[in-house]
């Protein structure tokens, strides 16, 4: 079973193995205040997720019940 992550900013939703593919386009950056994010720091920023009965995404250890 594929392992879904979403981009915390974007929302985008994509499988593990597509953001590891596009990874290596990813560009590294600075951020504010002088702080550098690699690409590993943007991939361990993704947020997995399932979808759930009604078609919902939800992060994975959340409980909205």
């Amino acid at each position: 079973m594929a392992r879904y992550l979403k981009h915390p900013v974007s929302g985008a939703i994509q499988a593990e193995e597509k953001w590891l593919e596009e990874m290596p386009t990813w560009q590294e950056r600075a951020l504010d205040q002088g702080k550098f994010k690699s690409r590993e720091q943007q991939f361990a920023d993704l947020i997995e997720v399932v979808e759930d009965e009604n078609g919902e995404w939800i992060a994975v250890g959340t409980d909205d019940e």
